[in-house]
């Protein structure tokens, strides 16, 4: 079988195309500002495998992601690129990747995290239509080295609306999108927007906005909880492989000096305004990543201990309260854990070396009327999450 390497610039791990007929034609609309090229293979390893069939294309990752049928490249390409944002912090540890758009109104980026069906692509449309360069869509890379500024990074991607657009899109954005639009099948259109900003351009973040559509809100951007707002970024978070809640330290950094809002709209267009009108002719602030404590021995990780093994809460581990969610921080501040009244209570009990077992018994004995298998449940899947994350350490 015919097979190539799909180069993105910015990765070093190739994309492998298998199958008759691939060329860049196919890619070139896709990633209209992310240079790549088409090569032979080579004996690097490919973190992702796009197979062209005679019934469509397959895609499969080494995230342990596929193999996934689809019938075009249109949502295969969407697979591509969010597994892509995964390699890039493969290969940059100190880098992260949220599930956000993210569009430059002024000299700063607002980002916008992802919400099902609020209209996170519309509005970055929107704003694009308006003039303002579009760095994502969908994923957006952030670089977070330690002693450095903390920025975010451009894709290179196509702006994806979900079909039918809204049908209270007004004409001038409509004319754009038509004027520019892309590949599309039944449920998604690409649109590669001469306001795409190039693959890798930089800028600093200057808000957090989360937006929730109603057809009869009335447009109103207010600030809201930090600790809500990373809650929401640690369920989307794409720099982990092991467990949802493990991130950056760049991520509460920012969470914790940025502001953030929450903009309620039914008129698309009165809420891009409303963003201009907050942050158009401000200054983005410049955020440094700290350097980060040198720890010894943090092991993200089971070890090899025995199950009724005593587990302590590790030193320098420790509890954050942000606006009324309250995070568990690991000693070497690149692991945080969303602690609900349960977690944390659970957490507080290994303040001195204890055994998953006690805790058990401890909990039953206070909560009698609770399902004794359901408190063993939970306490096995909070220690496994506190383990996973550094904040327990066998003694």
């Amino acid at each position: 079988m015919n097979q190539q390497n799909l180069m993105l610039r910015g990765l070093v791990a190739p994309v492998r195309l298998s199958g008759e007929g691939w060329n860049a034609g196919d890619f070139s609309e896709f990633l209209p500002n992310w240079p790549f090229e088409i090569v032979d293979v080579t004996d690097a390893t490919p973190f992702a495998t796009l197979e062209r069939t005679d019934h469509g294309f397959v895609f499969s990752s080494d995230f342990g992601d596929g193999p996934a049928p689809h019938a075009s490249l249109v949502n295969m390409v969407c697979d591509l690129i969010v597994h892509a944002a995964r390699q890039r912090t493969r290969e940059r540890p100190d880098d992260l990747c949220l599930h956000a758009s993210a569009v430059q109104v002024g000299e700063g980026l607002v980002v916008m995290p992802a919400t099902r069906r609020a209209g996170k692509s519309v509005m970055t449309a929107v704003l694009g239509a308006r003039g303002h360069g579009v760095f994502s869509d969908d994923v957006l890379p952030i670089s977070a080295l330690s002693g450095a500024p903390i920025v975010g990074r451009a894709t290179g991607a196509s702006i994806r609306l979900r079909l039918p657009l809204p049908e209270q899109l007004p004409p001038a954005v409509r004319d754009h999108i038509e004027a520019h639009a892309g590949s599309q099948n039944r449920q998604y259109l690409y649109v590669p927007s001469p306001v795409i900003a190039d693959q890798d351009a930089s800028a600093p973040l200057c808000a957090f906005v989360s937006i929730d559509y109603a057809s009869d809100a009335e447009t109103e951007l207010v600030e809201v909880s930090r600790g809500k707002m990373l809650k929401s970024f640690l369920k989307q978070n794409f720099s982990r492989d092991a467990d949802g809640d493990q991130i950056l330290a760049a991520l509460l950094h920012m969470v914790e000096h940025l502001p953030c809002y929450l903009l309620r709209y039914s008129d698309v267009v009165a809420a891009a305004q409303a963003l201009e009108t907050a942050f158009a002719n401000g200054d983005a602030p410049s955020l440094m990543m700290p350097v980060l404590p040198a720890v010894e021995n943090v092991e993200l990780g089971w070890g090899d201990s025995e199950p009724d093994q005593p587990l302590v809460r590790r030193a320098q581990a420790t509890v954050v309260d942000l606006e009324g969610e309250a995070f568990g921080v690991s000693a070497d501040q690149r692991n945080i854990v969303h602690l609900d009244k349960g977690a944390l209570r659970v957490l507080g009990l290994f303040d001195v070396p204890t055994r998953e077992r006690e805790v058990v018994d401890i909990l039953s004995a206070a909560f009698p009327t609770v399902d004794a298998a359901q408190i063993e449940n939970d306490v096995s899947g909070a220690v496994r999450r506190f383990r996973r994350a550094g904040l327990l350490v066998a003694t």
